[in-house]
């Protein structure tokens, strides 16, 4: 009967230590939220600026061709 007792406490013991290194994750986990946010707030900052600077780029670009083409244009128009 001793023996049982001693199996449920065991049990109840070892119940406890992993309760407590679940707990020990979970605030962990808790604690890292924050840093792995602003890593991926960062990240996609940066990927967002280089996609406006790209953008006006090739916009810049397309106006000078635009312009070009049309500068032309009225040119011969007017020649």
């Amino acid at each position: 009967m001793s023996l049982l007792i001693r199996a449920g406490h065991c049990e109840y013991s070892a119940q406890i230590a992993c309760e407590s290194v679940n707990n020990i994750r979970t605030i962990a986990a808790l604690v890292l939220k924050n840093k792995l946010w602003e890593t991926y707030h960062n990240l996609l900052d940066e990927s967002t600026h280089q996609g406006f600077r790209n953008a006006f780029l090739n916009s810049f670009l397309l106006f000078s061709q635009n312009a070009a083409t049309f500068s032309r244009s009225y040119s011969i128009l007017i020649w």
